[in-house]
């Protein structure tokens, strides 16, 4: 069992929000299919969090294609390599944990300290996965 540092930080006044809001996927920000956007509402607030990309089943598809592809390659990395990336996914979890937990507690209405945890656990649980484990 990975031990997760408490979280007991104070909320940050307002989310610093991503400024890239289109879909990410096959390692690069990718023009939407189509040129719909809509708001995103803080469930706290009642306030537009900003325009995000209304995704459609042919976005879906494009990253499922990608996904499919980076698999194949994926599978190719050995062992010891796939738990240096895993380790490596877990730290910048780590070092972006309070902002994720911000934008998740600005946009889902999630408390800010849950996310936090579940940042770390995100990071934890990447560090104990059976590819990471060999140090």
């Amino acid at each position: 069992m990975v031990a997760v540092a408490s979280a007991a930080k104070a909320q940050p006044s307002s989310p610093n929000l991503p400024s890239h809001r289109d879909p990410y996927y096959g390692g690069k920000w990718q023009k939407p299919k189509s040129d719909r956007y809509v708001d995103t509402i803080s469930p706290g607030t009642g306030e537009s969090l900003g325009k995000v990309v209304d995704g459609t089943v042919a976005d879906a598809e494009a990253a499922i294609a990608a996904a499919k592809a980076a698999f194949k390659e994926w599978r190719r990395v050995l062992p010891l390599e796939r738990a240096k990336m895993l380790r490596a996914i877990a730290e910048v979890l780590r070092k972006n944990g309070d902002e994720l937990a911000m934008i998740d507690a600005a946009d889902c209405g999630n408390p800010y300290a849950e996310m936090v945890r579940d940042a770390q656990m995100g990071a934890a649980q990447l560090d104990s996965t059976p590819a990471s484990s060999p140090r």
